[in-house]
């Protein structure tokens, strides 16, 4: 019997994404075989296939950061994954398949009542929007944080906990996503028409407790000055790599002299890399295929092995027809269908 998987075999756009099939093999004595019921599409999918990540993985791989799914087969020295067990694992790589062979410790129960589609989305978003929070941060209740890119999916969950935090929460996101974070008890920038920096500097003269990131650009340089002193600014993308001094590129409406942000101990990024388990490791069921001209000397020599899974029929002309998944979010790959969100 065969199973399918999305091999990138050449850094670039969907069209270098190629479906290869291998054959099903049983699991060995401490693996688990999944069946992918969904995987997610994000951001980091789209970075690694064109080799942005600083992190990225070596050509041929299957991409795919989280899965959803049930245990097919358990391998005789596993204990608590019987076949038929809804599971969820973290990935980074190798999602984007039919079956996945994961050791059993890398696997977490999943109720069976909930959709494997809607949770899919939560594994990647929230596990970064909490590490980030209340390992990396260490917010407490009252504190004052401003979450850049509030409306996307890392922002949402950054919002969601937040709420359950106790937080005093400021989103910048478009006026259209004002509802969205009204509903999460935040205060809404609309950054098309308010600069963000008056309005916080007006707001909370006092200063902010920490700034999360999640779309890079200018926005996280002008933000630094808006921290009361000893406080933190953490990145979710991986432009953000360390983030300790403003680009003097970014305009800031209050700037500090170079030796100050140099003398600035308390300001500090984090690396994405740091919030993200090593690849997993698997069974690898046959070879990957490498298209022609498909070894990316500049990406290929600095990323993590390819896994040896990979997500659930994903056609590459579903991907081309609605485009890229939009920063900060993670759509889903079903077993049924496609839906890129």
């Amino acid at each position: 019997m065969k199973y399918k998987r999305i091999v990138v075999s050449k850094r670039g756009p969907p069209e270098n994404l190629q479906i290869t099939e291998c054959e099903l093999r049983d699991p060995a004595a401490k693996e688990v075989r999944v069946k992918v019921l969904a995987t997610c599409v994000c951001l980091p999918d789209v970075q690694n296939r064109y080799g942005l990540s600083p992190f990225a993985s070596k050509v041929p791989f299957v991409p795919g950061y989280t899965i959803v799914g049930v245990v097919d087969a358990a391998g005789p020295d596993v204990t608590q994954a019987p076949p038929g067990a809804p599971v969820a694992a973290y990935l980074i790589v190798g999602g984007y398949a039919e079956y996945v062979y994961l050791r059993e410790n890398q696997i977490i129960p999943v109720p069976p009542s909930l959709n494997p589609a809607e949770a899919v989305t939560l594994l990647l978003n929230y596990l970064v929007a909490y590490q980030a929070l209340h390992r990396s941060a260490k917010v407490k209740g009252g504190d004052k944080v401003l979450i850049i890119g509030a409306s996307g999916g890392c922002g949402t969950a950054f919002l969601d906990l937040g709420r359950l935090a106790d937080l005093t929460m400021y989103g910048i996101a478009s006026r259209n996503k004002h509802q969205t974070l009204a509903e999460y008890g935040a205060t809404s920038i609309d950054y098309h028409t308010e600069d963000f920096v008056e309005v916080i500097r007006r707001t909370e003269p006092g200063g902010l407790d920490a700034i999360f990131d999640g779309m890079s650009g200018e926005y996280v340089g002008r933000a630094f000055p808006l921290l009361r002193p000893g406080r933190c600014a953490r990145g979710i993308r991986q432009s953000l790599e360390p983030a300790r001094h403003p680009p003097s590129s970014y305009p800031d409406p209050h700037p500090r002299p170079a030796a100050q942000w140099q003398d600035r101990q308390d300001v500090r990024g984090i690396r994405v890399h740091a919030l993200q388990p090593k690849a997993v490791s698997g069974g690898l069921g046959c070879p990957l295929p490498v298209a022609p001209g498909g070894q990316d000397s500049a990406g290929d020599q600095r990323g993590v092995p390819a896994t040896r899974s990979g997500a659930r029929q994903c056609a590459p002309r579903k991907w081309s027809g609605r485009g890229e998944p939009r920063p900060g979010g993670a759509g889903t790959v079903t077993g049924e269908q496609d839906n890129i969100g």
